[in-house]
């Protein structure tokens, strides 16, 4: 029995060619790997990286039965005459509207800015007229307490306190 598992590795190691089978083999392990653990990176970065290489395969594939009867250049002409205009109007279609969005938000940001403006203008205004109140007030609360110490001192306001000494 163990002879006969040791042939059959020995003919499918024989039949393995590492540049035809290893992306599959990478694909299929990391499809295992994903159905038994749930994903990781090492079955995440199997299956993108046989992935990738079986689709680069695939799509060399479908281009070379694409140019088995046609030229190449038969090709690149379609594809100029077919992509170029769409890819011309988007990018017009594309810096057209980028213009009139541009147009729309300087519009609106100069309104915002002027209201802003205006708002902080009112409350300067307020904000001076209130701090002219209070120093008016403090002025004349200064005046008061001095004209009230006076009294209490029963000082005249025009004679200063070395004179009343003497």
């Amino acid at each position: 029995m163990l002879a006969r598992v040791q042939v059959l590795f020995r003919q499918g190691w024989a039949a393995f060619r590492l540049r035809r089978d290893l992306p599959w083999v990478l694909f299929l392990g990391g499809l295992l790997l994903t159905a038994h653990s749930g994903g990781g990176c090492l079955a995440t970065g199997l299956l993108w990286l046989g992935g990738w290489v079986l689709f680069w395969r695939g799509f060399l594939w479908v281009w070379r039965k694409l140019l088995f009867r046609v030229s190449r250049r038969l090709w690149v002409i379609l594809a100029l005459m077919s992509v170029l205009p769409v890819l011309g109007l988007g990018v017009l279609l594309t810096a057209t509207s980028w213009l009139g969005l541009g147009a729309q938000v300087s519009r609106a940001t100069q309104q915002n800015l002027l209201a802003w403006q205006e708002a902080l203008s009112l409350a300067l205004d307020s904000l001076t007229r209130k701090l002219d109140d209070i120093y008016e007030e403090l002025a004349m609360a200064r005046e008061k307490a001095e004209k009230k110490q006076q009294s209490i001192r029963g000082m005249d306001p025009r004679c200063s306190p070395r004179r009343r000494r003497a």
